[in-house]
């Protein structure tokens, strides 16, 4: 069933529109059969936020929060992962409003942020994806996105003297600037989820 529905997508709105990332942000957990079913259909990655908490802190502390699900069907056979902390706004970034915060960030404020995350302090990453929004958020979209648009003005027109470009951009994109690198893998399920102790 799920190879004759991918083929019909296939055929109908053309390859460029179909979707190479499983997108499952607040999700309780992540079994192994998911991700299998995400590769059977072509999706080259999954993206999501929850899972144990234990392990969410260690990835994020030595920025291993991307990394090959191996599929364990075949020593060659994964799924790119990459793993939020949280599925909203983070930092500087949570300038809507929702969370009693609408000033713009400044500058340095921005610029401190993305070089202390840890896929850019720890892994040594250049290309990082930052998240815009979340549950409950942008309930004044236009404000919200002319913000960011400016935002995105601000920095990048005074990247003279830095290394930060922002733009927007979508998974796939994204999965298209880092796929040369090398990542650790697991293999398993993620659950039980356990949000704390």
């Amino acid at each position: 069933m799920v190879q004759s529905n991918f083929l019909a997508l296939s055929c109908c709105p053309g390859k460029e529109a179909l979707p190479e990332v499983g997108w499952q942000l607040d999700s309780f957990g992540h079994s192994l059969t998911q991700a299998k079913i995400f590769h059977a259909i072509g999706y080259k990655a999954v993206f999501f936020q929850r899972y144990h908490f234990a392990e969410k802190k260690a990835r994020f502390a030595n920025g291993t929060q991307i990394f090959d699900w191996q599929l364990e069907d075949s020593k060659n056979s994964s799924l790119l992962t990459l793993t939020f902390d949280q599925y909203t706004s983070q930092g500087p970034f949570q300038y809507d409003g929702y969370w009693n915060h609408y000033e713009m960030p400044t500058v340095s404020d921005i610029l401190y942020y993305i070089h202390n995350m840890p896929l850019v302090k720890n892994a040594h990453l250049k290309n990082v994806f930052i998240l815009l929004g979340g549950d409950f958020q942008y309930m004044k979209a236009n404000k919200s996105f002319n913000r960011a648009d400016q935002l995105i003005q601000k920095i990048n027109s005074q990247n003279t003297n830095s290394d930060v470009y922002l733009t927007y951009s979508t998974p796939s994109c994204y999965l298209e600037a880092i796929k040369n690198k090398q990542w650790t893998s697991r293999s398993g399920d993620f659950l039980p989820y356990v949000s704390s102790m």
